[in-house]
């Protein structure tokens, strides 16, 4: 005797609810870890692109701290063909491009930054201001003395490459 076609039916659905179910759960499970994996990229694109834009701004900072040192150099060696007027505007332009360079590598400094990047940071900086005033000591004595002025900067050029390797 054969069992009813009923029983046969609710058999069947004991039998599929298991494999079901699985497969319901590992779709939504499957879902979930998508939806967690897309929030982790965007975080890691997030952090590449404020990496890249650090990487930027560094790399024109050391292009203007290079420019300046430059500058330096030159007006040191021509300092006696320039007026009086276009050195005090020369030492001016220097102090406001060395503020700048400071400024811009305060500004990649966030408020949650650790300790050692900070310190960093405060480092350059010092080491900026003490550039600004060889740079300004040199071009002062360079008026006086083209010669002495140009020997004056050894103590730049040593602070300037401490400087550019502390950015790099």
């Amino acid at each position: 005797m054969e069992p009813p076609f009923g029983d046969v039916m609710k058999l069947g659905m004991k039998l599929l609810a298991a494999p079901l179910l699985t497969a319901v759960i590992v779709l939504l499970s499957g879902q979930i870890n998508a939806v967690l994996m897309s929030k982790e990229a965007s975080k890691g694109q997030a952090s590449s692109k404020a990496g890249l834009e650090d990487f930027k701004t560094i790399t024109l900072a050391q292009q203007q701290l290079a420019q300046a040192h430059t500058s330096v150099y030159r007006a040191v060696s021509i300092i006696g063909s320039m007026d009086e007027l276009k050195v005090k505007t020369l030492r001016s332009d220097l102090a406001k491009q060395l503020q700048g360079i400071k400024r811009a590598v305060g500004a990649m400094t966030p408020s949650d930054a650790d300790a050692g990047l900070r310190a960093a940071v405060t480092d350059l900086n010092k080491q900026i201001d003490k550039y600004a005033g060889q740079a300004d000591s040199s071009i002062e004595i360079a008026a006086g003395d083209p010669v002495t002025g140009i020997a004056s900067m050894q103590a730049a050029d040593a602070t300037f490459t401490a400087v550019a390797k502390n950015m790099a």
